[in-house]
């Protein structure tokens, strides 16, 4: 008979299996929210299955009025014109509801999202994006982005020719 900790340590590591490393920093310092999450991701046919172990969330320090998080997802980005990027499909949203106050962090711990996709052929020049929900006065949703590392669906460069 197999031990549980075997089995869950055999589906861990066939999960990871073909996995490639992410990881999110913020892409500017104005945003309400600053984010940073490691993780690895997969992709299949059907979809991007982003793994995060370690997310962690932190309010502004200009923010006096803190920040009122209410979850986070993962898109895919892509660069629209010189300056200007814009949001693919997104996987659902993680609800997580926290208060920060100026300068203040929460981890909210590891989750794994899935973003639906056409395969990997269609991912040349996307990158992923962590997008935080954060409530603002008058009940409306803002957001605050971390990027991930560009080139992430680059096809892998061949080898050279060893004549």
């Amino acid at each position: 008979m197999i031990s549980s900790v075997f089995l869950v340590a055999l589906l861990q590591a066939s999960a990871s299996a073909g996995a490639t490393p992410v990881a999110f920093a913020p892409n500017s310092d104005d945003w309400g929210v600053g984010a940073t999450a490691a993780g690895t991701l997969a992709v299949s046919a059907r979809d991007i299955t982003i793994a995060l172990d370690d997310v962690t969330l932190t309010a502004n320090a200009d923010s006096p009025d803190g920040r009122w998080i209410v979850g986070y997802s993962v898109c895919l980005a892509y660069q629209k014109s010189v300056e200007v990027w814009s949001l693919g499909t997104c996987s659902s949203t993680i609800d997580y509801r926290t208060t920060l106050k100026a300068g203040e962090s929460a981890s909210p711990g590891a989750s794994t999202l899935r973003i639906p996709t056409q395969g990997p052929a269609s991912l040349g020049g996307y990158w992923l994006v962590l997008r935080v929900h954060a409530a603002q006065k008058g009940g409306r949703v803002g957001y605050a982005f971390a990027d991930s590392q560009k080139g992430l669906f680059a096809p892998p460069v061949p080898a050279p020719d060893a004549r």
